[in-house]
């Protein structure tokens, strides 16, 4: 462990004057005694950082460490039984045939209508000449029947794919295919989107099956309510093994075309597992999901408490900021999962007697901005909030559950204390990354270089033998190696590389800070883009900001850039000075963006991650941009227009920096 004083800090130099006192008069009396003091003393002033830090994080790391252990008992178990997701599902029906499931706007599901829908969907495919390990590809916007659907072909063994509502054409056929899929569901609403993809699928005899009264377009699909509603509740269920696999998820990735991540079921059950013993659920919780049920964050830490564990929930078609308290309150519901950019559109809202009438006692989800947690928990008198470190094919996962402001979880004291312990407890670990290259910066040795306190690094994950810390990656191999790290801290030793770049504290709490595409390097220092969006954003008032780095030529590095969004009418009514000037107050003088860009509007993934490509291709170049440009001029210290005149200075090197 770094230490955080040196050994000449007032505190130990005044401990070492009274030791010493004490140490002469004991002295005196008994060498002896006086030896066993000096040797006691000696331990105090040495490892005096350490005690007072294991004693600072002691109740914190017990508490979490029970609710651990909690959530490893009952996986042990399952993993010992070889249980699957279908198998544990009927033994919760069987508990509670009655509770409410699953609700919608429309339709309330209970466990025991459930399991005779996932039963009717099994025995029709069977019928239809499916088998275990087969694949299909499900296709729908959020609805109870979305789970359903992939649970009861998860009886029959079969793998399916969620695929991205968004996706058309090729890249929808590239999601398809990829999984060799034998069948694909869709909602009717999407009959032209599948319809799109058709002539790119290389299977041509593919089945199409659509649920809704109607099927739009000309895509030859069968009904699916009208297929399954002879088809027999009598159970089934595929005597599988816990390490097969359960569903394909598509990363949703801002770059290139989706990949494929592996959920298994011991994956599945270790998701739901985590949120309902260390977020802290109960069984009468009542949980609001409005997330896409296709993406990891809503198709597993979701649904996954309620199929494994008994509790309810309500799915609404998507999220809506100006619907989220009311609906949580008008279905009562107690939890609700979130992602960083809802903390933002909630708190955007104007006021309203809903903010604080909700029964919402716990919101777990990720991304939440630092500058935002106080301020919504106060507006809305929210207690706790479980911020979830993870990504959908990583085997690194932490959990914030003491709700320390921004962290993303916390890395135990005796684990940072000893690599050996956090082998056995929590095999992650931070390690120095060069911030060009993004790959590790290794000893002479050739192993990875750990992080101190306080040291920004990327998080990684030890690939062990233990069912929680397996990887097993992407359906594409070659993708799957690109994302794993060799030889750590010994020979031989893997690790998933997360790609994330995290600092953690004197206490073990893990502060995200960007990944690692998303930082770049101006005047020899390493800028977060996530740092200077949250404070532009908070200065103009919580609109969206998108910063990046875009080469100049003549530099080195990248200079900042921030596309500030105003959908009206393609320019906020910013005061360029009021932003620099609070800026300059927040972020260091290299971090200040150097381009300003006004821009209508910006293309984000379904998860609210910002596409940044086109952006930077585009630069800061008049040509090609034709929104307002800005330029901060160093001489004058404030933005001025930037026109092809000043571009054309800039690009020859005719303008200071």
């Amino acid at each position: 462990m770094v230490r955080r004083f040196d050994r000449h800090s007032p505190v130990r130099m005044l401990w070492l004057g009274l030791a010493s006192s004490c140490w002469y008069l004991i002295h005196q009396w008994s060498p002896t005694v006086g030896a066993l003091w000096a040797v006691l003393n000696y331990f105090i002033v040495r490892y005096s950082y350490e005690m007072w830090v294991f004693y600072r994080t002691l109740p914190r790391d017990v508490m979490a460490g029970c609710k651990s252990a909690q959530a490893r008992k009952a996986l042990t178990h399952q993993i010992r039984r070889d249980a699957t997701v279908p198998l544990l599902f009927t033994e919760t029906a069987e508990r509670y045939p009655d509770k409410l499931f699953m609700s919608s706007n429309e339709k309330s599901w209970n466990f025991a209508e459930t399991r005779d829908f996932s039963n009717r969907v099994a025995n029709h495919f069977r019928d239809m000449g499916l088998q275990p390990g087969d694949e299909v590809a499900l296709l729908m916007e959020n609805r109870p029947e979305f789970v359903m659907i992939w649970l009861g072909l998860s009886k029959l063994g079969v793998v399916t794919a969620l695929v991205n509502v968004n996706l058309k054409s090729a890249s929808l056929a590239h999601c398809i295919n990829m999984i060799h899929s034998k069948a694909v569901i869709f909602s009717s609403s999407l009959t032209s989107t599948v319809q799109s993809a058709l002539p790119h699928i290389n299977d041509p005899s593919i089945k199409l099956y659509h649920l809704g009264e109607k099927s739009f377009g000309d895509a030859n699909s069968q009904d699916l309510m009208q297929c399954i509603q002879s088809a027999s509740t009598d159970e089934l269920i595929h005597k599988g093994k816990s390490t097969d696999r359960l569903l394909y998820i598509f990363t949703s990735g801002t770059t290139g075309l989706p990949k494929a991540a592996i959920i298994t079921n011991q994956r599945y059950m270790f998701c739901a597992a985590s949120m309902f013993y260390v977020c802290g659920f109960k069984t009468s919780d009542k949980i609001y999901l409005s997330l896409p049920l296709y993406h990891n964050s809503g198709g597993t830490l979701g649904p996954g408490p309620c199929i494994v564990y008994g509790v309810s929930s309500h799915i609404a078609p998507k999220f809506s900021a100006s619907r989220f308290w009311m609906e949580c309150k008008m279905y009562d519901c107690t939890i609700a999962l979130y992602i960083g950019e809802m903390i933002r559109y909630l708190l955007a809202q104007p006021s309203h007697e809903t903010d604080t009438t909700h029964q919402i006692r716990l919101l777990y989800g990720h991304g939440a901005r630092k500058q935002l947690w106080e301020p919504f928990r106060r507006r809305f008198q929210v207690k706790n909030i479980r911020e979830i470190y993870g990504s959908t094919e990583g085997n690194a996962g932490l959990i914030n559950t003491d709700n320390t402001v921004g962290a993303v979880g916390f890395l135990p004291t005796v684990c940072r204390m000893s690599k050996a312990i956090s082998r056995a407890i929590l095999p992650m670990h931070v390690i120095r990354v060069d911030p060009d290259s993004g790959k590790p910066v290794r000893d002479s040795r050739g192993f990875c270089i750990e992080c101190g306190p306080h040291e920004a690094g990327e998080l990684v994950g030890l690939i062990t033998a233990q069912p929680l810390m397996r990887f097993e990656g992407y359906l594409d191999k070659a993708a799957t190696q690109k994302k794993v790290y060799t030889d750590i801290f010994q020979r031989g030793e893997h690790a998933f590389a997360t790609g994330d770049i995290v600092v953690y504290d004197h206490l073990g709490y893990v502060y995200f800070q960007d990944r690692t595409g998303d930082t770049f390097r101006w005047k020899s220092e390493n800028v977060s883009t996530n740092e200077v969006e949250s404070v532009i954003a908070k200065i103009i008032g919580f609109n969206d900001a998108i910063v990046y780095g875009v080469a100049v030529e003549g530099t080195e590095g990248k200079a900042g850039m921030a596309a500030i969004v105003n959908k009206e009418n393609g320019g906020l009514n910013v005061d360029l000075e009021q932003l620099l000037n609070e800026m300059k107050e927040t972020l260091p003088t290299y971090a200040i963006p150097l381009f300003i860009r006004f821009i209508k509007e910006v293309e984000s993934t379904t998860t609210f991650k910002y596409k940044k490509n086109n952006l930077v291709n585009d630069g800061f170049d008049p040509k090609k941009v034709k929104d307002p440009l800005f330029f901060y001029n160093q001489g004058t210290k404030q933005y001025i227009p930037l026109d092809e005149t000043l571009y054309k200075q800039i690009v020859a090197g005719q303008v200071r920096f």
